[in-house]
């Protein structure tokens, strides 16, 4: 990798070596001035995609909650009635309150059920 001062360097050499010190000065203050444009210009761009795209931790959680869908799609049966996926719910109410059964995904419009 090439370090940025050997880029600079052969831009900036003759007023990085001139006589005057103010000359020389004047230079280094240019090159901070730019350093810093550069360094706005890159965190302004960080926070975009930060407000895009999230965090580190967000896109790890969608990452895992995509996972955890995609493994529930492989494992879950299909529904019996419209052959969508099945999705694993507890009962609130009726005979079996608390036991756990397959339950269509594309509830209300479709009631497939199916024991778990």
């Amino acid at each position: 990798m090439i370090c940025p001062i050997q880029l600079i360097r052969p831009v900036y050499t003759p007023w990085l070596e001139h006589e005057d010190p103010a000359v020389r000065a004047n230079t280094i203050l240019c090159l901070i001035h730019q350093a810093n444009y550069l360094s706005d210009q890159q965190l302004g761009a960080l926070e975009q995609e930060f407000n895009e795209d999230g965090g580190f931790s967000e896109q790890l959680a969608a990452a895992r909650i995509e996972h955890r869908q995609q493994q529930k799609a492989d494992t879950a049966p299909k529904c019996p009635q419209c052959g969508k996926i099945m999705a694993l719910r507890t009962a609130k109410g009726g005979k079996n309150p608390g036991s756990q059964f397959w339950g269509c995904t594309a509830y209300p419009e479709c009631k497939g059920t199916a024991p778990a």
